[in-house]
């Protein structure tokens, strides 16, 4: 036997098994699931939502249709994000959707400082609203975070942007119907905070990248 087979034969008798990461398209729909539920369950649990709200979106078509773009804006910036986590596995046109459904949700909005889908109001004023939004966020971007670990990001500024951005954005979006509506208050107070975590996202998941490889410059 050459020295090479021997090698060979020598680092497959030490190799131990490696248990199979989960399917990057079953861990993401888990994730978004596990933070909806638990996002959702704290605002319920902390403070009641606005009276009239679910009430509104079956009598208003458009603010069904922010809420519905709203949604729609975070599953698939969802999968966007944990396709990141795997080189090459980010399809381009997902990513195009994911961004232009997150940009015609906040265009609606935007819109909205003009032609508001419901008559501004204070009704379910929650004073800490936007604190609320910057900490809910924070536990599912630290298992994002944790999921993303244990693959291989290539391009953490981006990935870690784009977990930060999905985390923010579940409790901004449910803040639509827990809190009062008012499209300025929106931008700025429930908006503007999952920008500040996709911000998070994108700083922490590009430390810990450096400080395991000081090369990466992602």
């Amino acid at each position: 036997m050459s020295s090479h087979q021997q090698l060979v034969t020598a680092l497959a008798a030490q190799a131990t098994p490696v248990k199979p990461l989960m399917n990057n398209n079953l861990l993401a729909l888990l994730w978004l699931l596990s933070s909806v539920i638990y996002c959702l369950a704290v605002i319920h649990w902390l403070a009641p939502i606005r009276a009239t709200a679910f009430s509104q979106l079956m009598t208003e078509p458009r603010f069904l249709l922010e809420m519905l773009l709203g949604f729609a804006a975070i599953v698939l910036t969802t999968f966007t994000a944990f396709q990141q986590t795997i080189p090459g596995a980010l399809r381009p046109a997902l990513k195009a959707a994911a961004s232009l459904t997150a940009l015609l949700w906040v265009a609606l909005n935007v819109y909205g400082l003009i032609d508001p889908a419901l008559e501004p109001s204070t009704e379910g004023s929650r004073h800490y609203c936007v604190y609320e939004t910057l900490i809910y966020a924070l536990p599912p971007l630290f298992f994002a975070g944790l999921c993303a670990r244990q693959r291989f990001v290539l391009k953490t500024g981006s990935t870690g942007f784009a977990l930060g951005l999905a985390a923010g954005l579940i409790p901004a979006w449910y803040m639509q119907i827990a809190c009062m509506y008012a499209p300025d208050h929106m931008l700025k107070f429930h908006l503007a905070p999952a920008l500040v975590v996709a911000c998070l996202g994108a700083f922490f998941l590009k430390l810990k990248s450096a400080a395991q490889d000081p090369n990466n410059s992602y």
